[in-house]
């Protein structure tokens, strides 16, 4: 079974939510159960991710599910 047959089989959601994305991220995942998060990630580095930062390494730090970080090109 190919990944994305895997994936439509599966309940998705989106959130709007407002504050420092690590942190509003994480407690989302922590209200509501959330047992997969899959992300996208520029892959940035040196000075450019020292200064805008990388969410998907914040949301990393913060969580205790499993993350699956899927490069921007890649999508």
């Amino acid at each position: 079974m190919g990944p994305w047959k895997w994936c439509r089989r599966r309940h998705v959601t989106s959130h709007l939510g407002s504050g420092p994305p690590g942190r509003v991220i994480g407690s989302y995942i922590d209200d509501h159960g959330i047992g997969l998060v899959v992300m996208g990630t520029h892959g940035r580095t040196g000075t450019e991710r020292y200064l805008l930062g990388s969410v998907t390494e914040a949301v990393l730090r913060k969580v205790t599910v499993p993350v699956c970080c899927v490069p921007m090109s890649e999508l």
